[in-house]
Formats: C-alpha cells, structure tokens, sequence
C-alpha cells in the first residue's frame, strides 16, 4: 500500500508540475502514434504499482483531443503496453523470483522468455495499427524533443536504485520522491493534486480489496491441487507448464505471485539434467504474464478504465484478442525453435 500510494502521489505531482505533458510533447514530436504506444511501454520499465495509471493520465489528451480514439481502445493500448515488458525486463519481481527459484541469473531466464516479450510487442503494434488507422493524424505535432530527455533522469533513478542497487521498490520511490520535490519545487496546488490523486478512497479501496482476494488465492493452496490433477491425467508438461500459472495469473492478478506459487510446484518439469527446460519455462512464464493480463482484477485495468471512463468488458474484448495471438506466437516459437 505504501508503494501505491507513494506511485499515485509522484504522478499526481508530476502531472500538476507540467512534467508528464513535457515528456508526452517530446514523444509526439518524434511521432504522434509512435507516442501513443511508447507513452505506456516507457512507465512499464517501471514496475510500479498501478503504474498504467501514470501512462493514463499521461495519454489522456493524446488518446481523445489528438488521436480521437474510442475510449475502450484507448484502455486496451495503455494497459496492453505497459505491460510488454513484463516477460523480458529484469526490474520485475517475476524475473528475480523465477532467477533465484531455479538457481541461475536474471539473465539466463531472459535468454529463454524472451519470445514473450516480442510476440506482446508485434501482436500489440499490428493491432494498434488497426485501432489507429482511421484518426487522421499523422506524423508529429510542435514540440521539442528535449522536453522528453531532459526528464528521463527519474526513469534512470529508479531503475539505479532497483535494479542495480536492488534497494527495495517502496524505498526506491520514497528517495525519487524526495528527489523530485528537490528539483521541480511543487507548489502548493501541486502538493494538492499529488495528495487527492493518492488518498483518492475508491482506487484505496480497490486495492485493498484486490490484496485480500489475492491472499485467499495464495493460501487456499489451489496451485498445488490443480497440479496433481492435471499430472494425474498425463497432460503434456508445456500445457501443465502453462495452465498452472495461467490460472493463478488470472485468480490473484499478480504479476509476481505466478512465480512465487507455481514455479516451485513446476521445478521438476522446468528444469532437466541438463538445466533449464527452455519450453517449459517458456510457456509457464508466458501463461502467468497473460494470465495477469486477462485478470479482472488487476488493478492497472481497473484504473485505466476508471481514468478513461471506458467500459471494462469491451476493453477486455481487445485484451482477449491480443492475448490470444500472442500465446499462439509464443506457442509456435516453442515448437519451431525449442
């Protein structure tokens, strides 16, 4: 809780201090629909919670003044996008927790997820493609590219201090916090907006609600029954590989909780003799990622459609598809190469 809010507060701020529109104008000076995807996937190399709502708040007036997107697509392309990252970029829990739980580094367990990653990418910008080509707008807008770069030393913070520093996610917002009331001087109005976007009592209430469901989940110990029912019947280990972590994806919305319950239960199919088994892992981190995304429950697509005022289960429709596409390349990936 302490991170979310911490996350809310640094958006509120940095919206009312014009520094989410500079570095919005600065994307869409390179181009406007490039902008409209790299908006989101540049806040996902955060892994903040309910971060999609930063890149909403961000894209609001790129999404409906510029682009005049249909608001359930609008929804679709910040949350799809802010999560691309999530099978390949070694700040997420997920990653660090599938490293230590199999015993190698971060980046032998990127080497194997990510397909993922590229699939979520290529699905993603051959969909917006069709969301986008009826707008109207086309290349980019006044602005200076600068406005975008002279911000990126927030996003070089936070990774520093995560990443490389691995000083934990509550504490790194905290210092960055600290960090941008040192140099942007929020005024009081600021300060205002900061507070009523964090403190706000239904997103508080969402989330609190939304960790309670997430716990009955985790010790209900439905993971480890489900896999001695699907190994009962001889099921082919990429399918259980997916299907496990998949539905815990889905039941908890956690884009870290997959690996920390399944991937114990799935050690003896993830890894062989020899190491890591490349398609088991690949599948069971592909079925986790988009078990998260297809989550009702995950509160970056409760927030975006909140912000958005778009409609949950129509914005879900495009999520289904995009998801489905991109388990299909995944699995194909798995078969060609692995």
């Amino acid at each position: 809780m302490t991170a979310i809010i911490q996350a809310l507060f640094i958006a509120g701020v940095l919206k009312e201090t014009g520094v989410l529109d500079d570095i919005t104008k600065g994307l869409m000076s390179i181009n406007v629909k490039f902008a409209s995807l790299a908006i989101p996937a540049l806040i996902g190399l955060i892994p903040m919670p309910g971060g999609a709502l930063v890149s909403a708040m961000m894209t609001y007036n790129l999404y409906f003044n510029d682009l005049k997107l249909e608001r359930n697509r609008a929804s679709f392309l910040n949350y799809w996008f802010r999560h691309i990252w999530v099978p390949t970029w070694p700040l997420y829990q997920a990653i660090i927790l599938t490293a230590a739980l199999l015993q190698t580094t971060v980046y032998d367990i990127i080497k194997y997820t990510y397909p993922a990653a590229l699939s979520g990418i290529l699905v993603g910008v051959i969909y917006s493609l069709y969301i986008e080509k009826n707008t109207g707008l086309e290349g980019h807008v006044n602005g200076k590219k600068l406005d975008f770069f002279k911000h990126t030393w927030i996003f070089i913070e936070i990774a520093v201090l995560a990443l490389i520093l691995k000083i934990d996610i509550s504490i790194t917002l905290f210092i960055t916090l600290l960090s941008i009331i040192l140099v942007y001087k929020p005024n009081k109005k600021a300060w205002k907006q900061g507070l009523k976007t964090a403190l706000d009592p239904k997103l508080l209430l969402i989330i609190f609600l939304a960790m309670i469901f997430r716990e009955f989940i985790v010790s209900s110990g439905a993971a480890n029954q489900m896999y001695m029912i699907l190994r009962g019947y001889n099921i082919n280990e990429s399918l259980v590989a997916f299907i496990i972590p998949f539905s815990l994806g889905i039941a908890t919305a956690g884009e870290f909780v997959f690996a920390a319950i399944a991937f114990p239960i799935l050690l003896q199919i993830l890894l062989t003799p020899n190491g890591i088994n490349p398609i088991t892992l690949l599948m069971g981190f592909t079925g986790g990622w988009i078990g998260v995304m297809l989550s009702p429950a995950h509160l970056c697509i409760v927030l975006t459609v909140e912000h958005f005022k778009a409609d949950i289960v129509r914005t879900f429709k495009h999520v289904y598809l995009a998801a489905g596409a991109t388990v299909f390349l995944v699995a194909l990936v798995a078969i060609l190469f692995y």
